[in-house]
């Protein structure tokens, strides 16, 4: 199991200055299940990207976490985690975790840059090397946590 510092730490750090090879080797290390790479992002603004990469790993509070990583020129593209939470999970413990993943991107980055789109929640986060954003929206009764952080080399 992962603290939700940990997971962040690491795909920030790895991110911004491991190869995907080594990424790769540390969620194996990690205990991370690799499974199929299916992409989850939405985000049509995504550059090309040469292969995909998936696992899924236990995070605190007993929650499932897929792990994806995109790689471009053997470095990382992008990198980040969603979780999905069941239904009936009490609405205080995803705001809770929420605010606890906040409070680290936040540690690191500085004040994050909010921003609404339709019925996501949107924080963006940045620096010189690496840009950040986490969201939360609920579809169909579930409620979903993406952070993903990008390699500014890539993204202009």
């Amino acid at each position: 199991m992962l603290t939700y510092d940990e997971l962040i730490y690491f795909i920030i750090n790895a991110v911004d200055s491991m190869s995907s090879i080594q990424a790769i080797e540390e969620c194996n290390r990690l205990g991370m299940k690799k499974i199929e790479f299916q992409h989850l992002s939405a985000d049509s603004n995504i550059p090309q990207y040469d292969n995909g990469y998936a696992f899924t790993c236990s995070t605190q509070n007993n929650n499932i976490s897929q792990v994806e990583i995109l790689e471009k020129e053997k470095q990382i593209l992008q990198m980040g985690f969603q979780i999905v939470y069941k239904p009936r999970l009490i609405l205080s413990r995803i705001t809770g975790d929420l605010k606890r993943m906040n409070a680290i991107l936040k540690n690191y980055y500085g004040d994050g840059v909010p921003m609404a789109m339709d019925n996501v929640d949107i924080l963006n986060f940045g620096n010189e090397n690496t840009a950040c954003y986490i969201s939360k929206i609920k579809i169909n009764n579930y409620n979903i946590i993406t952070l993903r952080v990008g390699n500014r080399l890539f993204w202009n």
